[in-house]
């Protein structure tokens, strides 16, 4: 069981990561939307650059020796940062309009892309560190 001063420190940690992230993926959104890029292929970029980042990430973590250390940054860039950066509710909520705007392929397409994309770019992230 952590500590009351564990608790609040890694509270913190989350909360300053996830600052960051919710505000770095609404640039990028706003930066990809500027390139007439549409709305669902900016989330596929978004959450496949966060799914690269995470796997360079422990790929780096794997590495460093500290092990308090390392939970500490877990926690402020992969719970927190990547996980704001990223966003499961609206990969849900696009492909929820695809199929009520009558397109099944093309939410077929974006599923399939926005699943296997991801998995790929975590191994890649994790090929650059190794």
């Amino acid at each position: 069981m952590l500590e009351p001063n564990e608790i609040i420190k890694s509270f913190f940690l989350v909360s300053t990561g996830a600052l960051f992230g919710v505000n770095f993926r609404l640039l990028i959104y706003q930066k990809l939307g500027e390139l007439s890029i549409k709305k669902e292929f900016r989330i596929l970029f978004i959450n496949s650059c966060s799914s690269f980042l995470l796997g360079l990430f422990y790929s780096i973590l794997l590495k460093i020796k500290d092990l308090s250390y390392s939970y500490q940054l877990i926690l402020l860039f992969s719970v927190g940062f990547l996980g704001s950066m990223s966003t499961f509710s609206t990969f849900v909520f696009d492909s929820y309009q695809l199929i009520m705007a009558n397109k099944p392929y093309v939410m077929i397409k974006f599923l399939l892309l926005s699943i296997s994309l991801p998995l790929i770019l975590i191994w890649i992230g994790s090929l650059v560190v190794n």
